[in-house]
């Protein structure tokens, strides 16, 4: 509720909340509330900000995707119980190109993790 000298109530029709700035133009509408009528200076500092997030976004998307493959690699190195058996489960699965490339790169990984 609005303070006022007099203690009476608003009348009706009249805000109670303060007064609001004017809205940022749509342009600046990602700047995080640093472009409305800003300097320059504090909109390049937006802007890099904006830029600073879309890197880290971008790197912890990186270690996910990492995460992920080493998580697949080790699943991969849980159920060959046996050197070559996961290359030929492969390799009779499917004849078809996505099983060799598979039965091949199975084997080049494991050759080069024993």
């Amino acid at each position: 509720m609005v303070h006022t000298a007099s203690a009476r109530p608003p009348t009706i029709g009249t805000s109670t909340a303060p007064d609001l700035p004017v809205l940022a133009p749509s342009s600046d509408a990602g700047l995080g509330g640093y472009g409305c009528a800003h300097s320059l200076k504090s909109r390049r500092q937006a802007r890099q900000l904006m830029r600073h997030r879309a890197v880290a976004w971008r790197q912890k998307a990186r270690l996910e995707t990492q995460a992920r493959m080493m998580r697949m690699v080790a699943l991969l190195e849980k159920n060959a119980h046996v050197d070559g058996e996961l290359r030929v489960a492969a390799s009779t699965h499917r004849k078809g190109k996505a099983s060799a490339k598979l039965a091949r790169w199975t084997g080049e990984w494991m050759e080069n993790t024993m």
